[in-house]
Formats: structure tokens, C-alpha cells, sequence
């Protein structure tokens, strides 16, 4: 049986809040694009909370009005335990951009690539056996198997957004490079009205790590607690175990989930800060956490994905228009945005003070200064546009 045939200006792999902002915007630009996706959206999906400026980029994509008629939940503020004893709390209200989010990720997910297939984008989900070359011409051709059948997607510009995974920027020879080892264990429950998380998102900080929890749609709530991966490898051949003990060494977050029932989990997944040191070519780029990730302490990884999913859109349409310098301005864009971040993440962390002898917080308040971060970026090699 002959594989099935479709040419398109972008191919992009990865469904994800940057994937599909990339497709959405690329094909209300006029470009023909597939999107190409392992899942069908019914996979467990995390980063489940939002800040206020999530609006921007979802009112630039003209999804703002259907976010809202999706009923997620709106979170007044954050409660948290960092730096004292004491439960802090920061009010959304004196926020100008409104209030936060908590999310059904595979909802939020699925309406973006919903959204970006009525714009036009070819929508390809349930992609298994992925794999792309790249011609003489300088096209590429991308090969997905679904249900027994072969598909062949020939692409004139390639987009990785496959996360942390970086598939497509790995077989080119980009390297991750990694400023921490944080892992998340995420467990979810069920709850009943009247639960005392109430929608505020609540942190908690505990020796070797720290906590989040939130109360999700359809009365649900999702609890995480972020170590470091060799940290929390001593648990691992009894996770729900290990994770319950590491609850019980809480103050305010085990009170919080007392009444909650345990729907599933611990789910473990990498929540490190990474980024590949070579961004992009000629003919690709990465976005989102395939080019950079974010810690989820800092909430912005959706955020941050929705914005580089539009920038990204900008650059490719110029570069079709035959602006070379297109590729090289995101690449500096990028660069100086997650500078940014980590200088952000280490203020954030240095905080945190209680434990002098702990491991993981140790290596936070040893972590390199955005000085010691530029030094290292300018003294590695620039060529294909390195980070």
C-alpha cells in the first residue's frame, strides 16, 4: 500500500501550547501547515496553573473568549510558605493584567488544536513511528504511521515542539543544557465542595524541596511535590509510598488535602530549567520547552510556550518573505528572554533560607549569577546560531 502524500509550507512536530500556537498563527498568515501529534489528546497532561498574562497571547490568537466558555477556574492569588513559617499570600488583585488560572490541561490542549484545524492547519494525531530527513533540495520529508497506514509530509520549514524531548534539534546535533535536576511527582484527587484550597494556588517549601496544589475543574485537585531527581530516587521502587511520606513532613499542605480523595498517581516528570544551545537553522527552529524549559515554580510555561508559539510564527512568515535575519533575531530574543528567567528563578529561590544544610536548596543558592550566565553562553560557539 502506497503511503498517503501532502505538501505543506510548515510541518510541526508536537501538539503541544507551542505547537499549536505556532500552526494557528502560521495559517492565519496563509501558509499551509500540518501539525503532527502522538496522542489524541486524552493523555495525562501537567501545568495545570497560569498567571494573569496568559490573556495576551491568547487574545492575540483569538482564543481569550473560548478559554473563558471553557469554565476553567479563575485563582485569586497565591498562599505560600517561603522564606518564614508563616502562610504569605499575594492577591491577584493588585495585578493589572486580572487574575490567574487553573486548567484542564488535555481540554485547554485539545481546544487549541481544534482551533488551529478550523483555521486551516492540518491536524495529524495519533502519529507513531515519527521520523524526518532532510533532501538535497533543503525540504523535508516527515514520516508518521497511524492505524497501519504510512504518511509522508513534505515540508519546505520544520518546527520542533516536542518538548524537552527536542527530537527533531537532537538529530541535528543541539545539545540540552541542563541548570538543575528538578523532577515533579504529581498525584491528583478528587475533592468535594467547600474544599479549603479554595482557588488559590498554595506553595509550600520543605527541606528537601517544595510543594504546589491547586483546585482543578470538576472538582479535582492536583498536588506536586519538586525535588531534585537523585533526591527523590530513594522512593523510587515505592513511589505512592515515598510520595505520602514526603506529604506527612508537611505543615499545611497534608491539612489542605485531609478531606481530598486519591484519584491516580504519582505521575513523575522532568521540571528541570534547560535549554538546547543551538536554537535553530536554515530550515527549522524549536520552540517552546524543546527550545527552552521553565520550572514550574515560576508558572509561565504555558505562558512562555503561547508566546514563543506566536513569535515563532512571525519569524517563519518573514523568513518566507526572504528576511534574512529573521531566524537570527528570534535566537537572540529567546536568548535574552531565558537570561532573564533564570536571573528571576535565582532571586526567587535565595528566599528560601530555613535549611543551611539542605542539598536542594544548597545548589540553588550556589547556582551561577546571570553575570556567571552570560559569561558561559559568550565563551561557547555561535555558529548555527548557538544560545
Amino acid at each position: 500500500m502506497r503511503p498517503t502524500e501532502r505538501k505543506v509550507d510548515v510541518a510541526l512536530l508536537g501538539g503541544g501550547p507551542a505547537g499549536c500556537a505556532t500552526a494557528l498563527a502560521l495559517a492565519r498568515h496563509g501558509l499551509s501547515v500540518a501539525l503532527v501529534e502522538r496522542s489524541r489528546y486524552h493523555d495525562l497532561r501537567v501545568g495545570e496553573i497560569l498567571p494573569p498574562e496568559v490573556r495576551f497571547p491568547l487574545l492575540s490568537l483569538g482564543l481569550w473568549d473560548q478559554f473563558i466558555r471553557d469554565a476553567h477556574y479563575p485563582s485569586p492569588g497565591i498562599r505560600c510558605v517561603w522564606g518564614k513559617a508563616g502562610v504569605q499570600q499575594n492577591d491577584s488583585i493588585f495585578n493589572p493584567y486580572g487574575v490567574g488560572w487553573h486548567i484542564d490541561r488535555r481540554c485547554f490542549d485539545a481546544m487549541l488544536a481544534r482551533t488551529a484545524e478550523k483555521a486551516g492547519a492540518y491536524l495529524f494525531t495519533g502519529a507513531s513511528r515519527t521520523f524526518c530527513s532532510e533532501r538535497r533540495t533543503g525540504d523535508w520529508e516527515i514520516w508518521a504511521a497511524r492505524g497501519g497506514k504510512q504518511f509522508i509530509f513534505h515540508a519546505k520549514f520544520l518546527v520542533d515542539a516536542t518538548g524537552r524531548v527536542s527530537m527533531l534539534a537532537r538529530k541535528r546535533c543541539a545539545r540540552r543544557i541542563f541548570y538543575d535536576r528538578l523532577v515533579g511527582g504529581v498525584v491528583f484527587f478528587s475533592t468535594r465542595a467547600g474544599n479549603p484550597l479554595g482557588n488559590y494556588t498554595f506553595l509550600e517549601a520543605v527541606e528537601d524541596g517544595w510543594w504546589y496544589s491547586a483546585l482543578l475543574p470538576n472538582s479535582r485537585v492536583v498536588v506536586a511535590y519538586m525535588t531534585d531527581a537523585d533526591l527523590n530516587a530513594r522512593g523510587s521502587d515505592r513511589p505512592i509510598q515515598h510520595w505520602q511520606k514526603q506529604l506527612n513532613k508537611t505543615i499545611h499542605t497534608k491539612v489542605l488535602i485531609n478531606s481530598c480523595a486519591l484519584e491516580s498517581g504519582p505521575f513523575i516528570f522532568a521540571a528541570n530549567s534547560s535549554k538546547l544551545n543551538t536554537l535553530l537553522d536554515r530550515n527549522w527552529l524549536a520552540v517552546g520547552d524543546a527550545a527552552a524549559a521553565f520550572d514550574p515554580l515560576s508558572s509561565r510555561g504555558v505562558y512562555k510556550a503561547l508566546e514563543s508559539g506566536i513569535r515563532a510564527a512571525q519569524v517563519i512568515r518573514d523568513y518566507f518573505g526572504g528576511d534574512g535575519t529573521a531566524l537570527r533575531d528570534y535566537a537572540g530574543e529567546m536568548e535574552e528572554s531565558f537570561d532573564h528567567y533564570l536571573f528571576m528563578r535565582n532571586k526567587y529561590y535565595a528566599l528560601e533560607r530555613r535549611w543551611p544544610h539542605s542539598t536542594f536548596w544548597r545548589r540553588r543558592w550556589l547556582g551561577p549569577s546571570l553575570k556567571r550566565v552570560k559569561q558561559l553562553r559568550e565563551s561557547s560557539p555561535r555558529e548555527n546560531h548557538k544560545l
